[in-house]
């Protein structure tokens, strides 16, 4: 199935809140342009906002989504191998494990700004998290540069553009390390930022 990028997407990135602990500062895509098999790293940059907004009892989370003909389809371009901290800042750099956060946030769990997750539509995502919570301590001078790998597979449309969406954000998990839905259990959420970008499959001539 083709899955073609229906709008074109520059990059831009819109910051929520000013009530949260972190915020978004900067999203980017290393090569945006793939041939088959290549892989690129997206990094996304969060810092802290400032010590009146430090919560400590948030797991850090990433969201990337990819644009898809259809919801539940495999996507052409592969994401994995999150990392919190690479820059080696806030106990950094470490692996953020796979937890299907996406799935499970509803309408105003991930709203800032007049801007709702749930109101982005036709992607695919996959999610990552911290192993534990993490401090910002109100260290706006300092930042923690996270990772994640996206690759062009075998099945991906030849010329076509995805859209790469990176949301990140805070998972207050009630303590048995399940996402779980708000409305029903002590775990909550809240979003620090939301970015957009894209990838161009190349044809094998390049």
């Amino acid at each position: 199935m083709r899955k073609k990028l229906g709008l074109a997407l520059g990059i831009a990135t819109l910051a929520f809140a000013l009530s949260s602990c972190w915020v978004l500062q900067a999203f980017s895509i290393a090569d945006y342009t793939l041939t088959i098999g290549q892989t690129t790293k997206a990094k996304i940059t969060v810092r802290p906002m400032g010590s009146d907004y430090a919560v400590t009892g948030y797991r850090q989370f990433l969201l990337v989504g990819v644009s898809a003909g259809a919801i539940g389809d495999d996507t052409d371009i592969g994401v994995s191998g999150a990392r919190w901290g690479i820059n080696g800042q806030f106990g950094g750099p470490l692996a953020m494990g796979v937890e299907d956060i996406a799935s499970v946030l509803a309408p105003g769990d991930c709203a800032q700004s007049g801007l709702d997750f749930t109101d982005v539509s036709g992607h695919l995502w996959k999610g990552f998290a911290t192993a534990t919570n993490k401090n910002d301590q109100g260290k706006v001078g300092s930042k923690s540069v996270i990772d994640v790998t996206l690759k062009a597979r075998s099945g991906a449309d030849l010329g076509e553009n995805y859209s790469i969406v990176a949301v990140v954000g805070g998972w207050h998990d009630d303590g048995d390390g399940t996402p779980e839905d708000s409305a029903s259990t002590d775990d909550s959420y809240i979003c620090w930022g939301i970015a957009t970008g894209s990838v161009h499959v190349l044809n094998n001539a390049g």
